[in-house]
């Protein structure tokens, strides 16, 4: 993907959750002001995204099932609170939605604020 590529992340499975992650809050942003209708693809697009960590969480390593329940679960939390970081961003000012960008999209590993200021100008783009 080319945000991996623009911010140097790591070819991983983690970074891939990370740009999902974001991808599918935009949709849900986008999704849920469509209302009843928008709460149903809603739903569907976030079944399918946890549907497919599954699957490469499985493909990752051979582990048993308590092991990918925990792992899938701490996913699961983080990105609920990466949705309520993300919409406080979204509903505040630019320099709010960088501070959530820096520390869930990037993991706090940017010292360039051009990308960060790249990443939110997308982000509002996009939205």
């Amino acid at each position: 993907h080319f945000l991996c590529l623009e911010f140097h992340m790591p070819d991983t499975f983690y970074s891939w959750f990370l740009v999902t992650e974001l991808h599918v809050w935009m949709l849900m942003v986008r999704t849920m002001a469509e209302g009843e209708e928008g709460r149903f693809v809603r739903n569907n697009i976030i079944e399918a995204m946890w549907e497919d960590v599954s699957t490469r969480v499985k493909k990752l390593e051979p582990t048993n099932s308590s092991e990918i329940k925990a792992q899938l679960q701490e996913l699961s939390e983080q990105f609920q609170a990466a949705i309520i970081g993300y919409d406080e961003g979204l509903l505040s000012d630019d320099k709010i939605l960088a501070g959530v960008v820096w520390r869930i999209f990037l993991q706090q590993h940017c010292s360039d604020p051009e990308n960060v200021e790249c990443l939110v100008h997308y982000i509002r783009k996009q939205v």
